[in-house]
């Protein structure tokens, strides 16, 4: 989602699109002005009926959608703006994600249009996060540039350019997107030692998380035969910290309150988009295969340890509270179940099972809330997901956490809607 968050092309309805980059900014009058102008502009429609939706306008934006699901009677995303004009109706005071979330409920929960292609009403395009260019200006060549502007970490071929973003001294938050911004970039003349020193120093920020300890076990966990009672005994000492990856919640209320102080519009989708940047999701996946090499080819007793770890490793997996995370929990569950214990293969079905109701339906529901064109539904969105992802989705599902999930590890639940 980063990656296409950062370079999306505009979508298809460029006027209207380029109208809500201005309501966003805070040109309210003159955007919606504009949208009316457009006359039979079915895009610039589909915003107004939200504007006024969002302005308690609800006859209005009850006309609008009408006017629209009558040229449209099986579009998805306008029969749940339907259902979303009549759920404020009947409950005003509701949150906007509460609200959501019952409209897409009562539409059976449909898998929803990608939001960052150009097939359907709600997209992301790249004026709906408008900087604006004294901004751009501003920070351009500085650490503030990685939060606010990260492309060039994807796009720019010379290393000196995105040295200047990811030199030092740097606050822990923006060295994490300072280290994903060099794991991105392609190698060049010094930024391998630049790598080296954030990964060893990033590693001291954030003392909790399992992942930014992994590099320095890089060379025990490689080899092809299972892991010898020294590098097993490092890998031990290393998932004994309590979750797998960096605090979510910290750095995504870090990130809000810097876009903030920066005045730039949406600083919680803006948060959240610098978040996913800043995850490195495949580094779990460097210690599947010396787990499983272990568990099929040690003795009785280096299987019964390396099953263990598994265990211990999708335990705090659970506790980052994050979709892939949870999913990636179910093989070291299940490879603990193979292993003799049989609770283990039963979790890992269950979390399994849980999964299956999130992924991929109410999944593609909050990606679309993110877009939709209701900032308050943005922002409420943004702040769930930022901070438990896993809660998010249940929420919007209208799911419980199973019980046998809570009940054996350490997860705070969060606090009740409203």
């Amino acid at each position: 989602m980063a990656l296409a968050a950062g370079c999306v092309p505009i979508g298809h309805h460029h006027a209207a699109a380029h109208e809500w980059s201005r309501y966003l900014v805070g040109k309210t009058s003159e955007a919606e002005a504009s949208l009316v102008a457009m006359r039979d502009d079915e895009e610039a429609k589909f915003l107004l009926a939200n504007i006024a939706l969002a302005h308690g306008a609800r006859d209005r934006a009850a006309s609008l959608t009408a006017e629209l699901r009558g040229r449209h009677p099986e579009d998805v995303e306008l029969q749940l703006l339907e259902h979303l004009v009549r759920r404020r109706e009947e409950h005003p005071a509701e949150s906007w994600l509460d609200s959501y979330g019952e409209a897409w409920r009562a539409l059976s929960r449909p898998a929803l249009p990608n939001a960052f292609t150009a097939s359907g009403w709600v997209t992301f395009s790249e004026p709906e996060l408008p900087v604006p260019e004294a901004t751009r200006r501003a920070v351009k060549g500085t650490p503030l540039q990685l939060l606010v502007d990260w492309g060039p970490c994807i796009r720019e071929k010379r290393s000196d350019r995105v040295g200047a973003m990811v030199r030092e001294p740097l606050p822990p938050d923006l060295r994490v997107l300072a280290l994903r911004c060099v794991q991105y970039h392609h190698p060049g003349k010094g930024m391998d030692a630049r790598r080296k020193e954030l990964e060893d120093q990033v590693a001291l920020d954030f003392p909790e998380s399992v992942e930014v300890g992994l590099p320095a076990l890089a060379d025990d966990l490689d080899g092809d035969g299972p892991l010898p009672p020294s590098a097993l005994d490092r890998l031990q000492r290393l998932l004994s910290r309590p979750v797998f990856s960096v605090p979510h919640g910290r750095l995504y209320e870090s990130y809000r309150e810097r876009l903030q102080a920066a005045g730039l519009p949406q600083p919680e989708v803006r948060a959240l988009f610098a978040l996913v940047f800043a995850d490195f999701d495949f580094s779990v996946a460097l210690l599947r295969h010396p787990l499983v090499r272990t568990m099929r080819a040690g003795d009785p007793d280096t299987s019964i340890r390396a099953a263990a770890l598994s265990e211990q490793l999708a335990h705090s997996l659970l506790r980052d509270r994050r979709a892939l995370s949870w999913l990636q929990a179910v093989p070291f569950e299940w490879g603990a179940g193979r292993a003799g214990d049989g609770a283990a293969q039963e979790r890992a079905v269950t979390i399994r099972d849980f999964m299956r109701k999130l992924i991929p339906d109410a999944s593609s529901a909050a990606t679309t809330a993110l877009a939709w064109p209701i900032p308050s539904l943005n922002q409420e969105v943004a702040d769930a997901e930022g901070t438990d992802e896993i809660g998010l989705l249940a929420r919007l599902a209208g799911e419980e956490i199973p019980p046998a999930i809570l009940r054996h590890f350490i997860i705070t639940e969060p606090p009740p809607a409203g």
